[in-house]
């Protein structure tokens, strides 16, 4: 555990491609580093990396303490960090809440293309403007 310096850095590569995904261009030697100071403030940080929201909030708390504590830590640690936090999010269990598809039309009689589905709300503006004539 603990023990990224040396080794090839899989959960390097796999934040990488998460940051890439959202947009967000990282370099491989700026994750590195930043894995680096979270390993060196949080010695049980696994081995593998973790995906754990929880974790990498106490990753957060103990490097806080590090710098009270009087370790200097790289600039780019803490953007990286709330960049692994926004990426991350997404990963955790009931983040998101389940959709499940309508099983009922909105009007099983009406073939038209032009509303494939109910456009009433509950916003009388919206009600009250017409659609327009095709």
């Amino acid at each position: 555990m603990g023990q990224m310096v040396g080794k090839p850095h899989h959960f390097s590569t796999l934040l990488y491609h998460l940051f890439k995904v959202q947009g967000f261009l990282v370099k491989h030697l700026q994750i590195e580093a930043c894995l680096q100071t979270v390993v060196e403030c949080n010695p049980w940080f696994p081995e593998e990396g973790s995906f754990d929201l929880e974790i990498w909030r106490q990753v957060k708390e103990n490097v806080k303490r590090s710098v009270r504590q009087g370790k200097n830590i790289l600039i780019d640690f803490w953007p990286l960090w709330a960049l692994t936090e926004v990426v991350i999010l997404p990963l955790q269990e009931g983040t998101y809440p389940k959709v499940s598809p309508s099983t009922e039309p909105n009007d099983s009689d009406n073939d038209s293309l032009m509303t494939p589905f109910s456009i009433k709300t509950d916003n009388s503006f919206l009600n009250n403007n017409s659609l327009p004539a095709f």
